[in-house]
Formats: structure tokens, sequence, C-alpha cells
């Protein structure tokens, strides 16, 4: 899917696929000794009609930028009841 929007961006979420990509890139673009810790968000920040994070997101995300070379994944969130 592209997202062309940042509307779309909320409404969708970023892939895990988005995920791995930057990863990548980012372990490409520094020394070998330079851990990459990708920043995964979860539900920040949300409105009424944004995508709300699932599980199943989470571990594909936290999947993706392992896949991706991280050597660790932080992690941000907020928990909407």
């Amino acid at each position: 899917m592209v997202l062309r929007t940042a509307n779309d961006v909320s409404i969708f979420g970023l892939s895990s696929d988005y995920v791995m990509r930057e990863t990548r890139r980012a372990v490409a673009g520094v020394a070998p000794h330079v851990k990459i810790w990708p920043g995964i968000d979860i539900d920040i920040p949300t409105g009424a009609n944004d995508k709300k994070t699932q599980p199943d997101d989470l571990y594909q995300a936290v999947k993706a930028a392992f896949q991706g070379g991280a050597y660790g994944c932080c992690y941000r969130g907020s928990i909407q009841r």
C-alpha cells in the first residue's frame, strides 16, 4: 500500500515493510559498531477514527525491525481504554 497523505498514515498506520526498509537503510548508513534501535510507537497520538494498534501489528513491526538488522527496539505507547 502506498500512503500518500498524513491522513493515510493515521488511518492505516505504517506497515511492517516500512519498518524493515527504514531499518535496513539506517543500518547501511552507519559504521558497523553503531547499534540501530528503531522506535516503535503504539497509538501515539490517536484520535477517535485513527487506526488502533493490534498485538499482531506490534509483533510484525518488531519482527521487521530485526529482519532489517536492528540491534533492539524502543517502544513508546499509550494504552487507551
